[in-house]
């Protein structure tokens, strides 16, 4: 059975050849092939023995002559314990794909995941699948196998199950067989053979005219045949090129290749070879020729593109999502981290990514799977090779790279834009306590009359919180019976004028306030904004008017203490001159009585007095 696996995969590989050289390659590589199955026959034969004579022991791991054989044979070979999805490679395949043990997965599905063409693994997946429920009795497939230094190997495993003695399957058991020589060998005869065939070029140096039969219809059977002089399609330096070759392939004697531009901006790619007369004489070159126009147009822009990368003022990282591996870093990237590009292509973004792992790298993939095109922007912390780590703003997007799925991640160091924003919000906060600690309200609005910030003695003293206010009109707060002012105060203000007065607002539960305003315009951000400082003058008011009291009642107080003094005082006056009367009249009882009246005016005085 392995034998008939073995020569459906193998043979399937033999082109028809035609000369005995071709032949002799062939069969040496036949030979190996041959070996090669030979060996893997010998191998299930010794692991069916291990696995009977050891069951009781601990299974086929346990069997020392199937260690041994593990040990010393070049054949790359691989156990798959299915009960504890571990595996065991031997040196064989680790010297085949250049791997150490410590660097593989522990588990069979992210080792394919890791080591498979992305291409190749759900055909891979499906026919181990397909093997473990027994849809097929034998395990038999061709695919890329990644190499450590990241080059494709063609492959082919063959394998199958062991069982115990129970029937119950429990390893899987296989080898790989390098066929990469092969593939590139069946590559180059058949392109021999396209060359034996129908040539759709055909230059005779001596005329300068080339033939090319153009493909009219769907196969090669309808041909249309062009004829030109090489003068009239090409540069005299593109025309120097092909002649060189030919000349060159003409004393050779061997197979020409040549890539050249048309006047119209073709790229033009003709292989070939010298065709001979009858008697061997060297004449015209005849082969296939391809336009390659498209493809260098791209590579150019990906040279270009590469060079964009390279000159950015960004950090460029791609990473593919076979092994996670980085791909492609720019010198930005090198001289940021602080390592060198050998060091950072040995590396994944989980080494250099704070916070990233591999599940979530994964879950990251499935996402972008789901946009295709579209860029996705987070911010991020990197860690240099010092230990030390930096903020970085990351836009990254799925895209391809060498053919393979890959993220490409554009990064920004914002050092020192994280430490401005940082000092912004401390000086915010200090503006916002100084703001909130003043004894006044304070308002700013546009002109519009829209409340833009107010700090917390504002809010409190109308009834209202700083969140509630802001964005609300000024009109809120004040009382319409001072609107038609206020209007023409904001007039006044935004014509450069400041303002000075006093009016009354409106409390939250519908009393008025007395408040004093001082208005002045200023410049946010090119834009006029105004802004208030509000003083609660209402206690003043009250002080006021108590002082208008107290005033009034002193002068009441001063005017009846003038009245009371002024009646003895003209009482005393009257007397003293009524007293000069009677003393010119020496009239002494008149005098006494005088002087009587005097003393008691006097006495009332000091008694007004003794009051005050």
């Amino acid at each position: 059975i392995l034998l008939q696996v073995s020569r459906q995969t193998v043979f399937q590989w033999i082109p028809v050849v035609e000369s005995t050289q071709e032949r002799v390659e062939m069969n040496a590589w036949l030979v190996v092939s041959l070996v090669s199955v030979l060996l893997n026959f010998w191998l299930l034969l010794r692991l069916r023995s291990g696995v009977e004579q050891k069951s009781d022991a601990g299974g086929l791991l346990h069997s020392i002559s199937f260690q041994h054989y593990l040990e010393v044979t070049s054949e790359a070979i691989f156990i798959w314990d299915l009960h504890n999805d571990h595996y065991l490679l031997n040196r064989g395949w680790l010297d085949l794909s250049g791997y150490a043990e410590v660097e593989l997965p522990s588990t069979m599905p992210e080792f394919v995941r890791m080591v498979v063409h992305p291409d190749d693994i759900s055909q891979v997946l499906q026919a181990i699948e397909e093997l473990i429920s027994g849809v097929v009795p034998r395990f038999a497939e061709e695919f890329r196998l990644r190499h450590r230094d990241g080059r494709w190997l063609w492959v082919v495993s063959q394998g199958g199950l062991v069982r115990n003695k129970e029937g119950n399957a429990t390893h899987f058991v296989g080898s790989h067989l390098d066929i990469t020589a092969s593939h590139e060998m069946v590559q180059e005869l058949q392109f021999g053979q396209r060359l034996t065939g129908l040539s759709n070029w055909y230059f005779d140096p001596e005329t300068m005219l080339v033939t090319i039969n153009q493909d009219v219809g769907d196969g090669a059977s309808q041909l249309s045949p062009w004829v030109m002089n090489v003068t009239e399609m090409l540069s005299l330096d593109e025309q120097e090129k092909i002649l060189s070759k030919v000349h060159q392939a003409q004393q050779d004697g061997e197979p020409y290749e040549v890539e050249f531009r048309t006047l119209d901006g073709r790229v033009l790619q003709a292989f070939g070879e010298v065709e001979r007369g009858p008697e061997r004489r060297v004449g015209a070159v005849r082969g296939v020729i391809r336009d390659v126009t498209e493809q260098r147009q791209s590579e150019l822009r990906m040279i270009q593109f590469g060079q964009l990368l390279q000159d950015s003022i960004n950090e460029v990282w791609i990473a593919r999502e076979s092994d996670l591996s980085l791909v492609y870093v720019n010198d930005r990237a090198c001289q940021n981290s602080g390592y060198s590009r050998d060091e950072l292509l040995q590396k994944t973004p989980t080494d250099v990514a704070e916070g990233w792992s591999v599940e979530r790298l994964y879950q990251e993939f499935d996402f972008l799977r789901s946009s295709p095109g579209e860029w996705f922007n987070r911010q991020i912390v990197c860690v240099r090779a010092d230990g030390t780590r930096y903020p970085a703003e990351l836009w990254y997007q799925l895209t391809e790279w060498d053919g393979e799925e890959s993220l490409i991640a554009l990064m920004l160091d914002i050092t020192e834009r994280v430490s401005a924003e940082q000092a912004i919000r401390i000086s915010e906060q200090k503006y916002r306590r100084v703001f909130d600690a003043l004894p006044d309200g304070l308002c700013l609005f546009g002109p519009d009359g829209i409340i833009v910030d107010c700090n917390l003695e504002l809010a409190t003293s109308h009834g209202w919180s700083v969140e509630e206010l802001i964005g609300q009109p000024i009109a809120l707060l004040t009382n319409p019976e001072y609107e038609p002012q206020q209007q023409l105060l904001l007039q006044q203000v935004l014509a450069g004028e400041d303002f000075i007065g006093e009016g009354t607002d409106i409390h939250r539960d519908g009393r008025q306030l007395a408040l004093e305003a001082h208005g002045k315009v200023i410049l946010i951000d090119g834009e006029q904004m105004l802004v208030t400082v509000l003083r609660d003058v209402t206690e003043r008011h009250r002080y006021m008017q108590e002082l208008q009291q107290q005033k009034e009642e002193i002068e009441q107080f001063t005017y009846t203490v003038s009245h009371d003094l002024k009646s003895p005082l003209i009482t005393i006056k009257g007397f003293v001159d009524l007293l000069r009367e009677d003393l010119a009249a020496d009239e002494r009882r008149a005098v006494e009585d005088d002087l009587q009246r005097i003393t008691r005016s006097e006495e009332h005085t000091s008694e007004l007095q003794s009051h005050r």
